[in-house]
């Protein structure tokens, strides 16, 4: 359904194709059974991070990120083919409490994104979408703050490196949970313009492609292949190839090296692209300036009382 819905109404940026590639590619894989839910599960929500990253420095969300009905319909039926294939393919190893963790993160994710694209399912104006707007100044933090509750606490992979990364990456997913807030409030009170404004969008931007950048390395360090020497078969990533004798002590210091690299480069892509939406918020303001025409706004004449009985005129400069 994915695939057909893309193909009937394609993506109209890049950000949406890719998501859209990506999330047709898992769907197809998954149900081919040649794909797992061990990479993909990292892999798409990096995708799903990094679009809500661009979509969160654009002014005109109120402070949070605002998806095409396209996107959110197509999330939720990626969402809802991994949580079916939770019990269809549930490996016996795996303990009943983990997949209804994965099933609980499936369902928040799902609404969630259905709720980032009410207002272009139903329209701007329509009164639910206006509610739903109001709402997610509440529904987004507390939707991020319960996945980090129960990333933090979510026992799948227990060797020590992979319990240090998913400790990070929930509190990465508590973070984007504290900008989102921050940036829904600060928006009630100030204009998109204000400088407030613009930089509690730029937090939130870094925030969630922080967030998919973590997601990104834990798919390269950790889960790249399968080691097939062992059994069972396990996941293994660059991580394992170069630090096969590490410390256990250092466990925690090797991960937050992997934490410090993450942020810098989620550093250059947020400056990136912020330049970028400034440049085509330019290049838009520009058009719109040249299809209204050469000539300017004047205002009419306001009238000014002098005397009962005798008005003089003054007008405005020219705008």
């Amino acid at each position: 359904m994915a695939a057909v819905a893309v193909v009937c109404s394609p993506p109209r940026s890049i950000s949406a194709w890719v998501l859209a590639i990506v999330t047709i590619s898992y769907v197809l894989t998954t149900w081919m059974g040649i794909g797992s839910n061990t990479l993909w599960g990292h892999v798409v929500p990096a995708m799903f991070s990094f679009m809500l990253g661009t979509q969160a420095l654009k002014h005109d969300g109120g402070g949070v990120p605002q998806v095409s009905k396209r996107i959110g319909v197509a999330s939720a039926l990626v969402f809802l083919t991994v949580f079916l294939r939770e019990f269809e393919h549930r490996d016996g190893k795996i303990p009943l409490t983990a997949t209804f963790t994965h099933c609980t993160i499936y369902v928040l994710l799902g609404s969630l994104f259905l709720f980032m694209s009410i207002q272009d399912i139903l329209g701007p104006a329509h009164p639910l979408a206006v509610k739903a707007c109001l709402a997610r100044t509440v529904s987004d933090p507390a939707t991020f703050a319960f996945l980090g509750l129960l990333l933090r606490v979510h026992q799948h992979d227990v060797r020590p490196m992979p319990v240090a990364q998913h400790n990070l990456l929930a509190q990465i997913v508590v973070l984007v949970a504290v900008c989102s807030l921050v940036s829904a409030l600060v928006h009630k009170f100030v204009a998109p313009s204000h400088r407030a404004a613009k930089a509690t969008r730029l937090l939130l931007a870094y925030a969630y492609v922080l967030m998919g950048m973590w997601l990104s390395q834990m798919c390269l360090t950790l889960y790249l292949t399968k080691n097939r020497s062992v059994e069972p078969h396990v996941f293994v990533g660059l991580h394992d190839m170069y630090f096969k004798d590490l410390n256990p002590l250092a466990i925690e210091e090797v991960a937050r090296m992997y934490l410090a690299l993450s942020g810098w480069l989620s550093i250059v892509l947020v400056v990136a692209l912020a330049a970028w939406q400034e440049d085509s918020e330019q290049r838009d303001d520009g058009e719109a300036r040249i299809q209204s025409g050469p000539y300017a706004e004047v205002h009419p004449l306001d009238q000014v009382d002098d005397e009962p009985g005798q008005h003089s005129y003054t007008s405005h400069s020219l705008r």
